[in-house]
């Protein structure tokens, strides 16, 4: 996974701008571009819109835990206390699984028990062009082991050459050909049965500020990439395509709180316990589900129902523990949204608390 600081959806595809700005036409992953309209069925880009205040600070927390931060962290900016709510990091750490992390240390600070990292790096220099070099390095190191189950990196240098300059910089366009190239080299170096995601935090408006509710700074996307494809491309049921989300289908902008149930259901872990986000259906990726002959996905839409039903069953589990600590509700508004979750049979479902 890799988290790139300020990247706007418009950098992404030369079909789909956020605005048409002549001066920012040129800011574009060119690579990424050719090799998604070369082999379509290998990636999902989906477009994805983030909370306000569009900080650093108070997004990158949300990718983990599917939930909305605190506003106080804002005041922690400059060394970030350690996050007390559940998260995808705590729920790797407590199936053993070996994660690892590079890059701006505001994900290590919030989870330091659950990521493994062999530098910490400063996230203030914005005139650092070399910024993500050390991250890259690690990454190359880390991907060349192929031991690890969760890799994140968090990269800065579009966000810092954004900041000191604005996005029709030719900084800014080095930090975009930068990128462009390695994620590239990342296709190519991982295998078949890894993927590939990536996204922003946030975007950026074009002097190159963000924190506050424009389109150009709460706009960034999710993509993932996998060499064996993705099974919304495979199946053949039309009804399917309702329940996807990106840009193949439809121009729905998804929350940035998706992600975090989607990466546990991807690596089969609890979904966090805060977590309000939905499953992104589109990132299921080609794989051995329980079939049978005389309807071959059956085994894929029932996995899919499956998980779905568990990230409903957490949602509301979540939502009657935060009422009955917070008494948020009067007893009719609380019966009238109650009722709506009885047939989930929840008592059948086992959850952690």
């Amino acid at each position: 996974m890799v988290i790139i600081d300020a990247l706007r959806f418009d950098y992404l595809l030369n079909y789909e701008n956020i605005e048409h700005d002549p001066e920012l036409e040129v800011n574009k992953f060119n690579k990424f571009n050719k090799a998604y309209f070369d082999n379509p069925d290998k990636f999902v880009v989906i477009r994805a819109k983030a909370d306000t205040p569009t900080m650093t600070v108070l997004r990158v927390p949300c990718l983990m835990t599917g939930n909305v931060p605190r506003l106080g962290s804002v005041l922690t900016a400059f060394g970030a206390l350690p996050a007390e709510e559940d998260s995808i990091p705590r729920q790797l750490y407590l199936q053993s699984k070996k994660s690892y992390f590079t890059g701006d240390p505001i994900l290590k600070e919030y989870f330091p028990e659950y990521l493994e990292s062999d530098f910490k790096m400063g996230s203030f220099n914005v005139n650092d062009k070399h910024a993500d070099e050390p991250s890259q390095k690690y990454m190359n190191e880390t991907l060349a082991k192929n031991e690890f189950d969760f890799l994140a990196a968090h990269f800065l240098r579009l966000d810092h050459m954004g900041h000191a300059h604005n996005l029709a910089s030719p900084a800014v366009l080095e930090a975009i050909e930068d990128l462009d190239q390695y994620l590239m080299h990342i296709m190519e170096s991982i295998d078949d049965n890894t993927m590939l995601l990536f996204g922003g935090d946030h975007g950026m408006i074009k002097k190159g500020a963000h924190g506050g509710a424009s389109r150009q700074e709460t706009r960034t996307a999710i993509v993932a990439y996998h060499k064996k494809g993705f099974m919304k491309y495979k199946h053949k049921n039309r009804d399917l395509k309702k329940v996807m989300r990106s840009v193949n289908d439809s121009y729905v902008w998804v929350n940035q709180v998706d992600l975090a149930p989607t990466l546990a259901m991807l690596m089969g872990l609890k979904t966090p316990f805060s977590n309000m986000g939905q499953i992104l259906n589109d990132l299921y990726p080609v794989g051995d589900y329980l079939s049978n002959q005389a309807c071959p996905h059956a085994g894929f839409e029932m996995q899919m129902l499956h998980d779905n039903h568990l990230n409903t069953l957490q949602i509301w589990n979540y939502f009657k523990k935060y009422h009955e600590g917070q008494d948020l509700f009067t007893s009719q508004e609380y019966s009238n949204i109650s009722s709506q979750f009885n047939p989930l049979r929840t008592e059948e479902i086992n959850i952690d608390i």
